[in-house]
């Protein structure tokens, strides 16, 4: 077994000459919306392979490489900052407090989806659809959670716009897959 590296928490807040300058926040629709952009952005068909000893590689030869590497660039995320974290996947780097960018819980879900189904060999554009997947089902747990014992808990749950998001997105893939298949 390999021993536990540590990271340092490069999601602190940074200083860029003077004011403190928040890393970038991601929420599950922002996190959609990214893959769906990077996926755009570099082809459906388009299929990472990692290096021989690593799984994952956020940023290489300037510039992002992998699916949430390419994501979490669109976001703002500097390739210095892509090329730290090296080749751990993102709940790991989330678990350790190793990610550049803030993410929620379903925005984490959402991106964890993406790398698994390509670490898997899918192409990008079934990793998005794998991811919108995972999506839906995260917001059916969260709703029915919502249902039994938010009003008793004293906290109030509005996911309403969410689920738009995921149909746009899912839409957008489903429309993206109907037009390959017509291709000759």
């Amino acid at each position: 077994m390999e021993p536990r590296q540590e990271f340092e928490p490069v999601a602190a807040a940074a200083r860029v000459d003077g004011p403190r300058i928040d890393p970038p926040f991601i929420d599950l629709g922002r996190a959609l919306e990214l893959l769906a952009a990077a996926v755009e952005q570099c082809g459906e068909r388009l299929v990472f392979v990692a290096g021989r000893h690593q799984s994952c590689l956020y940023a290489s030869d300037g510039g992002p490489q992998c699916l949430v590497g390419r994501c979490l660039s669109l976001a703002g995320v500097d390739e210095d900052d892509l090329d730290a974290l090296g080749g751990h996947g993102v709940r790991e780097l989330y678990d350790r407090g190793g990610l550049p960018v803030r993410l929620t819980l379903g925005a984490l879900v959402v991106f964890d989806a993406a790398q698994r189904g390509q670490d898997r060999g899918y192409a990008w554009g079934e990793a998005l659809e794998y991811a919108v997947g995972v999506a839906e089902r995260f917001l059916d747990l969260i709703r029915a959670r919502s249902c039994e014992s938010a009003p008793e808990a004293g906290w109030v749950l509005r996911v309403e716009p969410l689920p738009a998001k995921i149909a746009q997105v899912a839409n957008a893939a489903a429309a993206h897959e109907t037009s390959r298949r017509r291709r000759p």
